[in-house]
C-alpha cells in the first residue's frame, strides 16, 4: 500500500521491531493486552504482518502464545504485496 513511505509509519514499525528484539516478553505482553481491547472482539481479523516473515523460532512462539490467549480474535498472516 505504500504507507511505509510515511515517516511516522516507518518510525512506528521500527519502534515495534526494536521492542521485539530488545524486550520480546514485554512486547508479547503489550500485544496480548492490545488484543483484549473491545475493538478486536466479535470475530474481528488481525493481520500479524503486513510485510516480512516470522524471523525466529522465539518470535514465532511469542505470536503463537498471543494468538492462543486471544481466542475470540481471528488472526491471519497477509500475503506479501
Amino acid at each position: 500500500m505504500g504507507t511505509c513511505r510515511f515517516r511516522t509509519v516507518r518510525a512506528t514499525h521500527k519502534a515495534n521491531l526494536m521492542m521485539t528484539l530488545d524486550d520480546l516478553p514485554g512486547w508479547e505482553a503489550a500485544m496480548g493486552g492490545e488484543l483484549q481491547h473491545k475493538r478486536y472482539r466479535s470475530g474481528k481479523f488481525v493481520c500479524c504482518h503486513d510485510a516480512g516473515d516470522f524471523r525466529s523460532p522465539k518470535y514465532i512462539h511469542a505470536w503463537l502464545r498471543i494468538v492462543r490467549s486471544a481466542s475470540d480474535v481471528t488472526s491471519a498472516r497477509s500475503k506479501a504485496h
